[in-house]
């Protein structure tokens, strides 16, 4: 956990008043809800009802589960500048840890051509790592080229 707060140390809570769970706690329930396929605030707090636990083994959690309006709110106000600088050193940290291939995977599904808009199957990418068995990215491909080189650089940190 200390490895994980060192890395978002720049990151400052941008709750002015009625802070009852910790910046720290939110964003590692947060981090580990999107590894394990969440997609939303919603998931988060979910995943944190289900797993609480195993959570408080090394989150302090004095008040419980934060809600998915805490988990929004947080997030809708964070900068984001700061807070990509710190997930992306995180990212580097974390990525020494790893061992192995990262498999890109494409998929598309099949069928669902639509004929009548002449819009192309909806296509999901994939980036899965073998040894460990983690889906480490989940997002449909962009079609504007410049956004997917963005996003396809973000995955060399999981080499």
């Amino acid at each position: 956990m200390e490895e994980f707060i060192a890395c978002f140390s720049e990151v400052s809570d941008p709750r002015q008043e009625n802070i009852r769970h910790n910046l720290h706690d939110v964003l590692l329930i947060a981090l580990c809800t999107m590894l394990c396929g969440g997609e939303d605030c919603s998931d988060m707090e979910e995943f944190g009802r289900s797993k609480r636990p195993f959570l408080r083994q090394f989150l302090r959690l004095k008040h419980g589960i934060p809600s998915h309006d805490t988990f929004s709110r947080v997030f809708r106000q964070l900068d984001p500048k700061p807070f990509q600088t710190c997930f992306m050193r995180f990212m580097e940290r974390f990525s020494q840890g790893l061992q192995g291939v990262i498999a890109v995977d494409g998929k598309t599904l099949r069928g669902s051509f639509d004929r009548a808009s002449g819009q192309s199957p909806p296509h999901m990418v994939h980036a899965w790592a073998p040894i460990s068995g983690c889906c480490w990215a989940r997002l449909p491909p962009m079609r504007n080229p410049t956004r997917s080189r963005r996003y396809l650089s973000c995955w060399r940190y999981c080499r």
